[in-house]
């Protein structure tokens, strides 16, 4: 939890266990020196979020004389060996053929260039909207055979011209390119353009309804949500068909997300892992195994990418392209922040 920096959902059995009961003198003082409670509390469904105090740890430490390690020797003692490859990395997977999670994945970027220091970054660029928008050509190509024209142009653009979309965008709302990134993927998903603060558009753009004002006015905007909405009714569509076919045919009822967001997220993490299983395919017998990182992998040896990406298309259909860094240690002067994983942003929307 001190590498991780972020907040981690946590049942009030597993802190009652680690501190003992909360009303007793000494579990009270030590969830007030250690845990930040964060998010909320849903009955049934989910548990308050803590981070951890690194001052009140530190403090505890000190007092029965412990020494407190740099939360970089910490990283480098958890997955130093993944780094050097004298350990396989083991994933959790919380949904069957969805992402897989592991504590790396969590290390702040300036960290993670630390302990993974000469591996190979590989990502899907623009991984959302190009998985999902040739999904939804796919369904439109064969619900309007004779139809000619590109269908959702606007999506398009966006994909072949991410870097002049979002700097129009950034232009438009004054917006750093970071924050703007993280605020197209949220509207490609369909987060509504709102001045609420339960909003995830909302809290990206620093609460600023001017900011919400200009997006809705903007011609390319609005033809954007437009293109947005029809491809994703197209795509939730046929698969709510495919749906009721398989139970019709097998007798055999396939869950169903609770809700249109939860439904989106995962029809792209399918996708998603359908292509890195692909990519898996080829490296894995070769013994290069890939320190995944949800829609991309860091590997100790360079790959040839349009291999990669041929097999990709081989076995998914899907073309896609692979950007390719090598990690090193960054100049902090010109560090950029993390992008935001936009599972997280979306929560609760």
């Amino acid at each position: 939890m001190l590498v991780e920096g972020k907040a981690k959902r946590i049942s009030s059995a597993v802190l009652t266990k680690a501190f003992g009961n909360q009303y007793g003198d000494l579990s009270a003082r030590l969830r007030y020196k250690l845990l930040q409670q964060e998010g909320t509390y849903a009955p049934g469904k989910h548990s308050f979020s803590y981070q951890l105090k690194r001052e009140g740890y530190v403090e505890l430490a000190q007092a029965i004389g412990e020494e407190v390690p740099s939360n970089t020797h910490i990283a480098k003692e958890l997955y130093g060996s993944i780094a050097s490859g004298a350990e396989v990395p083991k994933y959790s997977e919380p949904t069957s053929g969805g992402r897989r999670y592991s504590g790396f994945q969590n290390l702040p970027k300036a960290m993670r260039a630390v302990v993974f220091n000469g591996c190979f970054d590989y990502d899907i660029e623009a991984a959302a909207p190009t998985l999902v928008y040739q999904l939804a050509c796919r369904v439109h190509r064969h619900l309007y055979p004779a139809k000619a024209g590109t269908p959702y142009p606007s999506v398009a653009r966006l994909i072949e011209q991410k870097a002049e979309v979002r700097q129009h965008v950034a232009e438009l709302t004054g917006l750093e390119l970071s924050v703007v990134k993280t605020l197209m993927a949220a509207l490609f998903f369909q987060a509504p353009l709102a001045v609420h603060p339960k909003r995830a558009t909302y809290r990206i753009v620093g609460f600023d309804s001017s900011v919400i004002d200009r997006l809705k006015a903007d011609p390319f905007m609005r033809a954007f949500k437009r293109d947005v909405s029809a491809m994703w009714t197209a795509v939730l569509t046929d698969e709510n068909v495919k749906r009721g076919l398989s139970w019709f045919t097998t007798g055999r009822a396939v869950p169903k997300a609770a809700t249109k967001s939860k439904q989106r997220m995962a029809v792209y993490a399918r996708l998603e892992r359908q292509v890195v299983n692909a990519m898996e395919s080829a490296l894995l017998p070769e013994g290069m195994v890939p320190m995944l990182m949800h829609d991309g992998f860091m590997v100790r040896a360079r790959v040839d990418v349009n291999r990669l990406v041929a097999v990709v298309r081989e076995q998914t259909g899907f073309v896609i392209k692979l950007s390719e860094c090598k990690i090193g240690l960054p100049d902090v002067s010109s560090e950029e922040a993390d992008e935001a994983d936009i599972f997280e942003v979306l929560e609760g929307d």
